[in-house]
């Protein structure tokens, strides 16, 4: 191999550069040349041994046996942070084991490896880092590692629970000034025709300093306070609301708004709104008032149109009957949304007589496949609220 190096260099040349531009004398010439010859030998032999390892390695495989591929971390907390497991393993095949690299399915999980060749019969390690950062409940992660064995990459699994830190921020998301709350919304949900419900939800104060929370415009049938109405900095209280529906003329789905002061100021942006749905109490009917009870049936209770053009107008007279033995009542008639437009003569209807409920749907500003729906309110057990539909096709204008 020194030989063809020596083929390979152009002596006479390199003495012919190396006198034009340093002007050595002789004897520094000849020293300077053994010397850069020698260095370059070296340098050439090392490359020429290592390329050769290398390439020796390359196609061949070991083997690798971990003392546990999967590891389960348990119940861990949000708050502590970080936590760590090392996979250990050993090279149990006659060659060194070089871990090429390792991979894992989530971005809240990272490695240190043994980066040097494991020789045969030798150990190395994988440590794990996972970080529970904004993140709840169970999780199972994969750690890919590539390495020169025969089945690469091969599969590390960590898994566990979390359990998030429950901050002010996260437990009541919504603000409005200094105080904090659940939502902007409060939903009280069923309320029974004649009775009184109650909703409690917290609220913190977030402020240095103690502040008066009172409500503003609020309707008659809601009572509503802070207890404390004086809250400290940083302390939670709670805002009860009773929702007593006698005092509304209404029924079905209802939505009221009001608004929240601090220290008596009317606070910007603090609308609180509040839904509820207002029905009827069979609760206390006997079998004998349930047997005389009114009935309602609709003849149809969809209409699809087909295909109107936009700006059209479609109209459906709905047609019902009252099937039972004494009143039917219509407490409300509720469109789902603004382009439908809804009519009814007479609420009361005796027992086997019927009524019409004229619905009619303006396409203007709608476009393509269309649903909307009525919902009709009663007094009739068997089926208080009746959800009626129209579907159809709106076709965009020429131009």
């Amino acid at each position: 191999m020194i030989q063809i190096i020596l083929l390979l260099c152009d002596f006479s040349a390199l003495k012919t550069k190396i006198l034009a531009i340093f002007q050595f004398d002789k004897r520094n010439y000849q020293s300077f040349i053994t010397t850069s010859i020698l260095g370059m030998l070296k340098k050439t032999v090392l490359f020429l041994f290592f390329a050769t390892y290398f390439f020796s390695l390359t196609g061949q495989h070991t083997a690798i046996v971990f003392e546990q591929s999967v590891h389960d971390f348990g119940t861990i907390y949000e708050k502590s942070g970080k936590v760590n497991y090392t996979f250990r393993f050993k090279n149990v095949g006659k060659i060194p084991l070089i871990i090429q690299k390792i991979t894992a399915s989530c971005g809240c999980t990272s490695t240190e490896y043994t980066k040097t060749p494991v020789q045969a019969g030798e150990h190395g390690s994988i440590n794990i880092t996972f970080d529970p950062t904004n993140r709840n409940g169970n999780f199972n992660k994969t750690i890919g590692v590539y390495a020169n064995v025969e089945k690469s990459p091969l599969k590390l699994y960590i898994k566990g629970n979390i359990v998030a830190e429950i901050t002010v921020e996260k437990k009541l998301p919504h603000k409005i000034h200094t105080v904090r709350l659940k939502s902007g919304y409060i939903n009280v949900g069923k309320v029974l025709k004649d009775k009184t419900k109650k909703i409690t939800t917290p609220i913190y104060n977030a402020s240095q300093d103690s502040v008066l929370v009172k409500f503003h415009s609020v309707q008659k049938h809601i009572n509503i306070q802070s207890n404390p109405k004086k809250i400290a900095p940083h302390e939670e209280a709670e805002i009860v609301l009773n929702y007593d529906s006698k005092l509304v003329n209404d029924w079905g789905r209802r939505v009221d708004k009001f608004f929240i002061t601090l220290n008596d100021s009317l606070i910007r942006n603090s609308r609180i709104t509040v839904g509820a749905s207002i029905e009827e109490d069979f609760s206390k009917w006997t079998s004998e008032t349930i047997k005389n009870a009114p009935g309602i049936a609709f003849e149809t209770e969809k209409f699809d149109f087909d295909t109107i053009t936009q700006g059209e107008k479609i109209t459906k007279e709905f047609i019902f009957e009252n099937t039972g033995k004494s009143d039917l009542f219509i407490r409300k008639v509720i469109a789902g949304c603004g382009c439908t437009a809804t009519s009814i003569k007479k609420t009361a209807i005796p027992p086997g007589r019927k009524e019409v409920l004229k619905v009619t749907f303006d396409s203007t500003y709608k476009q393509k496949r269309q649903y909307k729906t009525v919902t009709v309110i009663s007094n009739a057990p068997s089926a208080s609220q009746i959800v009626l539909t129209i579907s159809g096709f709106v076709k965009a204008k020429k131009q």
